[in-house]
Order: structure tokens, then C-alpha cells, then sequence
């Protein structure tokens, strides 16, 4: 009988995410026009600027968009501690889920099934930022 451990899990996880932003449908059948953004938080602040409070779907949409990137990078710091066997430090998982970020930033970007945004990358790290804490706290460890 196949058991799943915390190794399983940290693949499974990879995979949802690689799944989420490369193949779910709404990437597939979207035109993206290889927009790059190496302004952090310029897409942000746009939004802000040009908001018309009356349109509730579209806050909500943007609002989704930008937890979904955090929440989508919580668990990262869980999964890269099981699959290095909790040998990984703080600032060694921190450079990994940047550079797992702009990975997914570039091949989104190469493949046009999304686009390619810094902000993405500061909200995963960010993500990972309270994959840390929880983490800790879950493991009583000092921060």
C-alpha cells in the first residue's frame, strides 16, 4: 500500500502550483500580450488610482489576484523544509522562492500564458514570509 509523507505532500504542492499557473483554463485560453512589469507595485498602484468604487467584481477580482499570490507561496517554506530535510535556512528558502518565482515569471512570460510582473514575485516572497512564521510558531521555534 503506497503511504503519502510529508515528502509526498511538498511534490504535491509543486505541482498544484506549477498546475495553477501554467494550465488551469483561464491561462490556457487567455491572450496575453507578453506585457513585462519591472516597476514593483506599478500595476498596484494603477488599479488604486483608477478605481471606480462602484465596480465591486473587478476590486474583488484584483484583490483575489493578489492574495492568491501570497496564499499560493505559503506552504512553499513547509515543502522545501521536508524535501531538504529541515537543513534549509530562513535566507536559503527566501532565494529559493524568488528564484522559483521568477522561473514561473519568465516561463509565463516565454510561453505567453500569463504576464511576466515583479509584483507577483514580491507577493510570493511575501508568501513565503508567512509560510516562515507559521512555520515557526508551529514548530516552537524562535524566529
Amino acid at each position: 500500500m503506497f503511504k503519502i509523507n510529508k515528502n509526498h505532500l511538498s511534490i504535491i504542492y509543486l505541482i498544484i502550483v506549477l498546475y495553477s499557473v501554467f494550465l488551469t483554463p483561464n491561462r490556457l485560453i487567455n491572450n496575453y500580450n507578453k506585457q513585462l512589469n519591472f516597476i514593483p507595485f506599478q500595476k498596484i498602484v494603477v488599479f488604486v488610482q483608477s478605481q471606480n468604487k462602484s465596480d465591486f467584481w473587478n476590486s474583488f477580482l484584483f484583490l483575489m489576484e493578489i492574495c492568491g499570490n501570497i496564499i499560493l507561496f505559503v506552504p512553499f517554506y513547509f515543502s522545501i523544509q521536508k524535501i531538504f530535510k529541515d537543513q534549509i535556512s530562513i535566507n536559503a528558502a527566501l532565494m529559493a522562492a524568488v528564484l522559483f518565482s521568477v522561473f514561473i515569471e519568465s516561463t509565463q512570460y516565454l510561453l505567453n500564458v500569463g504576464n511576466a510582473d515583479i509584483d507577483d514575485v514580491v507577493l510570493n516572497t511575501f508568501g513565503t514570509m508567512a509560510g516562515i512564521l507559521f512555520y515557526k510558531i508551529a514548530n516552537n521555534k524562535n524566529i
